[in-house]
């Protein structure tokens, strides 16, 4: 999504030592230090903070084959799958037609419930995207 969004490390696959999570003082909370800037993720605070400090980051690219959406149904370094919305209304400020963003949440959300496996597949390209939506 860059560059409308500063690449980060998002929390749905963030592999860090405990102590050294601790050791930054980075909380999950969403409140901010006055001026500290724009927070758009938890995963951004934690990963620039560990960047400052010179620690190696090892990114995860998106590596669907097949997409409904710029940030729901991802899998990411064929190991993650993040599905983006979640549980909550899916509004992106990037990604615009929420009633768009609905429907592609809602079908690969059930496709997830129903057979995962299935949608795993469909979005590495090694079964026939047969969801109730179409592929960007």
């Amino acid at each position: 999504m860059a560059p409308k969004v500063a690449p980060f490390v998002h929390v749905s696959g963030l592999c860090v030592r405990r102590n050294d999570l601790r050791a930054v003082g980075v909380s999950f909370g969403r409140k901010l230090q006055p001026g500290a800037g724009y927070n758009q993720d938890v995963g951004q605070k934690i990963t620039y903070k560990f960047l400052r400090l010179g620690r190696e980051i090892a990114p995860l690219q998106r590596s669907n084959k097949v997409n409904y959406h710029p940030i729901v149904g991802g899998i990411y370094g064929d190991v993650i799958y993040h599905h983006g919305a979640g549980s909550r209304n899916a509004w992106f400020r990037t990604a615009g037609d929420t009633a768009f963003n609905t429907r592609v949440s809602t079908v690969l959300r059930s496709a997830a419930f129903e057979d995962l496996d299935h949608l795993i597949a469909v979005l590495r390209g090694q079964a026939a995207a047969d969801l109730e939506v179409t592929p960007i």
